[in-house]
């Protein structure tokens, strides 16, 4: 193996493991929720699972030797559902401003 196969090859190993931690954090955050029951090859679903499983790991072990508490567990079953929940207040909030503006006119 050459020294630039390698060096790409760790290049991506890297970031596919920094992506992984990013989605932990967020998870962790509320900021999206990370549900693999919607996808239906198991196979895929595994992978995808064991994926995941990485980057809660790394947080976990971050947050266990900096000594922060761990504020939410890792995801128990872990395609993404984006739970913008101040997002969604706006929304249903300008929906019905838009609805008493329709009843006025």
């Amino acid at each position: 193996m050459s020294l630039s196969t390698l060096k790409k090859t760790a290049t991506i190993v890297g970031g596919a493991t920094l992506l992984s931690t990013g989605l932990s954090v967020l998870h962790r955050k509320d900021i999206i929720d990370l549900e693999t029951k919607g996808i239906p090859n198991e196979t895929i679903r595994y992978f995808w699972e064991k994926y995941l499983d990485v980057g809660d790991f790394i947080v976990d072990q971050t947050c266990e030797l900096l000594g922060i508490p761990i504020e939410k567990p890792p995801r128990k079953a872990g395609v993404f559902e984006k739970t913008f929940k101040k997002a969604e207040k706006k929304v249903k909030k300008i929906s019905k401003e838009i609805q008493n503006d329709l009843k006025q006119n």
